[in-house]
């Protein structure tokens, strides 16, 4: 965000007009044509600042210094304007921010001014002109804004000039000098909490300070109440380091039409600017908002799809991302999911699919492959879309197809299992029961497997050697298809946990023929097919239990020729693991809060769990990975603690506890 006046017309915003560029060229006296051509001008500029500063005896008092800073933050104000790609502008801005923000003379020089900054004095011309070079600089460069929020008072400053100012703007009795102060601060504040990779460091940074409540503070003020102009900065600054709770859009549609139409505006336009806005940087804002579930129905119901969706098609990196990260969190939501996929006229769908498949940046294709995975049960059912689907979701894989079952389903799943055989596929299906060495024969079953398929049933969620065949096959990420084979059954507890979300193929109340031709299908997507016989155990594989079997062939058992070999070690894991989580579900409170301390999770948030509450989310862990990982950063940001780390690093550090089950 760079700070504009308010525009009177379409026809005077920054985006569409001449006004600022040729302000601003006039500091220039070569003509800029190339990115080359603006690299070595900014240079000469940066380079006369940092020759000045070294120069002056007092360079907080020099006005000669301040000057130079003034043309430095104009000719950066110049590249914001230029006709430059987004990529080229942020990438000239950020090299010149580096040539100074890796100068101690200059960071000193940064020091020294923000102490002399005070409220009675805020709006003299010396602080209104590091103010612009703050908001024009912490577009270009993450680490200057990294520089800014580690340096002493900057924060507490900017938030007590904010509150001293605030009487005067609520009443509107400010200098325009004040007023304009207020808008610079403002853009400060949230340009070093979006542009770069320090951003999320910044935002953490100003949230600690307690600057939200000053946010507020003007959000709720007469003055913004019917001035969307004005709410939007306030908005977007606030959604840089908004939590769960607060709440800032009020119910209000205005200020997020302004952003839809702000992003749409921007895309059709030379520069990619509205109104003193990115495209997407507002498209960033809404994803902000997004993050929040009390947020995300309401932003689609109100429109920010189509805006999402054509900030995608950009060509720029940071265009795509946005887009595609808003479009990430709005999915977490079951009506929105629904609604992207059944109205195809919104296109988000077959954007994402393409960008999946076309985009020139690996980044893009993982956050778009991320956001359609989300939808891919609805995506696998849909007419429109479930092929393509099919296709993007799955390589093709070497291995056989191992069906994992319940006895009592036998017949179904040997019909299932000639049909794919037919077909050409190696399969691997338990028609015996296994005696010797059941769980070396179930590991390699398990371990040499392309994709498993798990027979859902009340008897197969009940088996605890199913369960550790679907576990097992979970942690060595194997393909997985789950098959509904039981009338009147539907997964529930852990199986219900493991398979959601996965396309579930229906054998009980769909006709038999399409199911399997819809089976062979996905299959012939996901493996490759090869014309070799394959070798399997000459002794019959069984679990050696009455409840489940999972087996081998593509060749009658008389045609086998090879004994499969397997290390013991997967049996002492498994076996070592069940004791390890026996003996800490054996702890007493006291041990449990020295487990906590010991593995440096936050004890007030924590305290209260039980040593079994801690097992269960190991064994989801190993288990449902998928689910793990989202329920456990949806858990940990809810943590109201005195530690200062983030959500994200508890995560980590809870994650890498639940591998130690036990006290050192």
């Amino acid at each position: 965000m760079f700070a504009v006046a308010k525009p009177k017309t379409k026809d005077d915003l920054p985006g569409d007009s001449t006004h600022e560029k040729d302000e601003n060229t006039s500091i220039l006296k070569t003509k800029l044509d190339t990115i080359e051509d603006f690299q070595k001008s900014g240079r000469k500029f940066c380079e006369k600042l940092l020759s000045n500063i070294r120069a002056s005896q007092n360079a907080v008092s020099d006005k000669s210094v301040y000057e130079d800073v003034r043309s430095v933050s104009k000719f950066l104000d110049l590249i914001i304007f230029s006709p430059l790609k987004l990529g080229q502008k942020f990438k000239v801005g950020g090299e010149l921010m580096m040539m100074l923000t890796k100068d101690e003379d200059f960071g000193s020089f940064i020091g020294q001014a923000v102490k002399q900054m005070s409220k009675k004095n805020s709006s003299k011309e010396e602080d209104q002109i590091l103010w612009s070079l703050f908001m024009n600089g912490a577009m270009g460069w993450s680490d200057f804004g990294k520089l800014l929020c580690n340096t002493d008072g900057f924060i507490n400053v900017s938030k007590t000039i904010l509150d001293h100012l605030f009487k005067g703007f609520d009443k509107k009795k400010q200098s325009p000098d004040q007023a304009s102060l207020v808008n610079q601060i403002i853009a400060v504040l949230h340009n070093i909490c979006t542009f770069g990779e320090g951003s999320i460091y910044c935002a953490t940074q100003i949230r600690k300070a307690g600057v939200m409540p000053t946010y507020r503070k003007y959000l709720n003020c007469a003055r913004l109440a019917d001035d969307v102009f004005l709410r939007i900065p306030f908005i977007a600054a606030a959604a840089d380091i908004m939590e769960e709770g607060d709440d800032i859009l009020h119910g209000s549609r205005a200020e997020i039409e302004f952003m839809i139409v702000g992003v749409l505006e921007a895309c059709n336009c030379w520069s990619g600017q509205f109104n003193g806005w990115y495209g997407f940087e507002l498209g960033r804002v809404i994803g902000q908002l997004a993050v929040f579930d009390s947020n995300k129905r309401l932003l689609v119901e109100y429109g920010v799809l189509k805006a999402l969706n054509v900030l995608a098609k950009q060509k720029e990196e940071v265009e795509q991302l946005t887009a595609t990260k808003g479009l990430a969190h709005l999915a977490f939501n079951e009506e929105n999911r629904k609604q992207m996929v059944e109205e195809e006229n919104l296109g988000v769908v077959q954007t994402l699919i393409d960008l999946c498949k076309s985009s020139d940046f690996v980044s893009v294709r993982e956050s778009a492959k991320g956001v359609l995975w989300t939808m891919s049960d609805l995506l696998h059912s849909s007419k429109s879309y479930a092929e393509q689907a099919e296709v993007l979701f799955e390589r093709k894989l070497n291995g056989h197809v191992m069906i994992s079952y319940s006895r009592e389903q036998r017949p179904l799943l040997l019909k299932i299992k000639e049909e794919l055989t037919k077909a050409g596929f190696k399969v691997w299906m338990d028609i015996e029961q296994m005696h010797d060495n059941v769980y070396d024969r179930m590991a390699e079953a398990i371990e040499n497997a392309a994709v498993v398929l798990i027979a859902m049933s009340y008897s197969y969620k009940c088996s605890e050697y199913c369960r550790r065949e679907a576990a097992y096959a979970s942690s060595l990420k194997r393909a997985r298809i789950p098959l509904l084979v039981e009338t009147n059954y539907r997964p529930d507890s852990w199986l219900a946990l493991m398979t959601a979300g996965d396309y579930h193929y229906d054998f009980v109340n769909k006709p038999f023929d399409s199911k399997i031709t819809e089976l062979i299908k996905t299959l012939k997507n996901r493996i490759v097919q090869e014309n070799t016989t394959q070798l399997i155990p000459s002794t019959p594989l069984s679990h050696g239990s009455p409840d489940t079997t999972i087996i081998p062939s593509n060749v009658t058992l008389l045609e086998t020729t090879a004994n499969v070999s397997k290390e013991p070690e997967v049996i002492t894991t498994m076996s070592s693991r069940e004791n390890e989580y026996k003996k800490f579900q054996s702890l007493g409170t006291e041990d449990v809060l020295k487990w906590i301390d010991q593995n440096k999770l936050p004890r007030d948030f924590f305290g209260e769990w039980r040593a079994k509450d801690f097992v269960f989310m190991s064994r989801m862990k190993q288990q449902a990975p998928e689910y793990f990982y989202r329920y456990v950063l949806r858990l940990t940001k809810k943590i109201k603690s005195a530690d200062t780390r983030t959500g994200l690093q508890i995560s980590a550090d809870l994650t890498d506890a639940l591998d130690h089950l036990y006290l050192s």
